[in-house]
């Protein structure tokens, strides 16, 4: 079980749901890691499926950035929200 940093409650069921502060997102075969933002509001979660490359952090700012996998190839993936 995880609190965001403004008070939002997330929690794996089972290590194969994530649920945050609502409704259970899909289902997998398991899930590796749940992480959230800085601000709470963002919440962003590995599946079993998907794991294998590290973890994705989150950047004080609130960015989030991960390792992909494509063909070989491994790429540093930087994503910037709207603000």
């Amino acid at each position: 079980m995880s609190l965001s940093p403004d008070g939002g409650l997330g929690f794996l069921a089972e290590r194969r749901l994530v649920v945050v502060s609502g409704p259970a997102g899909a289902e997998y075969s398991g899930v590796a890691d749940m992480i959230f933002g800085p601000d709470g509001k963002r919440v962003v979660y590995v599946p079993n499926e998907a794991a294998g490359k590290g973890s994705p952090i989150f950047s004080p700012d609130g960015d989030l950035e991960y390792l992909a996998a494509r063909e070989g190839d491994l790429y540093r993936i930087r994503y910037t929200p709207a603000r």
